[in-house]
């Protein structure tokens, strides 16, 4: 039986941005339409890939004309990867749609019309910029249509982000914009450690393998944590792969490893080779803030001490912790 064609929407002009950067266009009767990775002003033709009661989701096939607020994303795996939505977009544009998206939602959902607005405080950095990033080990990578094409035998093996929509599919990363080095180079060094001591490589489905996932942290101090989640390995494995870690990359500052066979429990975290398993702790290190204060925190080092010196709460927030304290965040 062969399948219905996809309806395809011819010249649907974007007009703004919704929930996690997804675009919102209408068609001719008046229906939204959500598409990703395309800008408001752009003008394109799209493929239905799902109908809903209330709107359509679709992917761009062709830009017939490109919206002014277009940029060329820098990530060769945008698009594919999970982890950016908005890099084709120029920064100040960002602001202002992810405003208007916090501005909707409360007046939507929270049925809140705020009498003032404070506008987005802009982050001096727009790459590189996170201080902790988890990457997923996998077994099967996602395929590209090139590699498959080429006719070429290649490593199914990956380390990286899931790729949109698919728990069980990892893009495999070269380069990524979100955190800067010495990340990159040590999520590369792990992955080929990784297949050079012939390591398996996690595989959701089966729930099998040695490697599952690599979390890197660092702070504006220098400190650099580095936590590698285990699924099954045997204690020498586990040695061998933080002692390769450790000598690589000496200016690790806290290395630390888990084995967890469930969803989210670390059920295990010990070594006796004190010379590979290395913590350094500061008060403060590596330190979460949540409702002790008033501060929205981010992800972004820099983009926290923007907001400790914006806001007047900041003057509790520094009799809570000492000034060496904040260094370390």
């Amino acid at each position: 039986m062969s399948r219905k064609p996809q309806r395809v929407l011819e010249d649907l002009k974007i007009h703004t941005l919704g929930a996690k950067g997804k675009a919102i266009g209408k068609t001719e009767e008046g229906r939204v339409v959500f598409i990703p990775y395309v800008a408001p002003g752009d003008i394109v033709d799209a493929r239905v890939v799902k109908k809903r009661k209330n709107y359509l989701e679709a992917e761009a096939i062709s830009i017939k004309s490109k919206s002014e607020y277009r940029i060329e994303p820098k990530c060769e795996h945008f698009t594919r990867c999970g982890g950016c939505k908005w890099q084709h977009l120029q920064y100040d544009q960002q602001l202002i749609f992810k405003q208007n998206e916090v501005l909707e939602n409360l007046k939507r959902i929270g049925e809140i019309t705020p009498e003032h607005i404070e506008p987005i405080l802009a982050s001096e950095a727009i790459y590189h910029y996170r201080n902790k990033m988890e990457f997923s080990f996998s077994d099967s990578r996602w395929i590209e249509k090139e590699e498959i094409e080429s006719g070429e035998i290649f490593d199914r093996r990956g380390l990286g982000f899931h790729k949109p929509g698919m728990w069980d599919k990892i893009i495999d990363l070269n380069h990524c914009y979100l955190q800067g080095e010495p990340s990159d180079r040590i999520r590369n060094f792990c992955k080929e450690e990784g297949i050079r001591q012939e390591l398996e490589f996690f595989n959701p489905r089966n729930r099998t393998g040695a490697l599952r996932t690599l979390m890197i942290r660092n702070t504006l101090a220098g400190d650099l944590m580095v936590l590698i989640q285990f699924y099954e390995a045997s204690k020498n494995q586990i040695e061998s792969y933080l002692s390769a870690v450790a000598s690589e990359f000496p200016e690790i500052t806290s290395l630390l490893y888990v084995i967890n066979q469930k969803g989210g429990v670390l059920e295990f975290v010990n070594t006796d080779n004190r010379e590979i398993l290395k913590m350094t702790h500061y008060s403060g290190s590596f330190l979460e803030l949540n409702n002790h204060t008033n501060i929205m925190f981010t992800s972004n080092n820099t983009q926290r001490l923007v907001q400790q010196d914006e806001y007047d709460t900041v003057k509790g927030f520094r009799n809570m912790y000492t000034e060496r304290d904040l260094d370390y965040i």
